[in-house]
């Protein structure tokens, strides 16, 4: 990693506006996150859910014991298959925002944590 990416002003304002939660998503969306993941903390994965939940989104917020931020979606394969299937076939998509920790926290960035020497 490049510690000087923390201080590029560029890249800092292209994370700040791809990833900052500003509207509802026309579809639902499956967020899986790793419980051991060192690059993206649960409390930031938290946020981004939360940030999705605050404009109204539909999530299924799912966190992996074991899987780190390079094997959770490895390991949540199977999961990943059939909540796509489900959709396909017509199915809504579950809500979970309610039990997300942080959630009514109002809309978090979910690249804050670059701001922060994440990176």
């Amino acid at each position: 990693m490049n510690p000087d990416w923390a201080r590029n002003q560029t890249l800092l304002e292209w994370v700040k506006n791809v990833s900052t939660v500003r509207s509802r998503t026309a579809a639902p969306i499956l967020f899986v996150h790793g419980a051991e993941d060192t690059i993206a903390a649960q409390t930031q994965a938290n946020q981004g859910v939360g940030a999705l939940c605050a404009v109204g989104d539909v999530v299924d917020y799912r966190t992996y014991p074991g899987a780190d931020h390079n094997t959770v979606v490895a390991i949540a394969d199977h999961d990943i298959m059939a909540w796509l299937e489900l959709r396909l076939k017509g199915y809504p998509a579950r809500q979970t925002c309610q039990s997300v920790a942080g959630y009514g926290d109002g809309p978090a960035e979910v690249g804050a944590w670059m701001h922060e020497g994440g990176w």
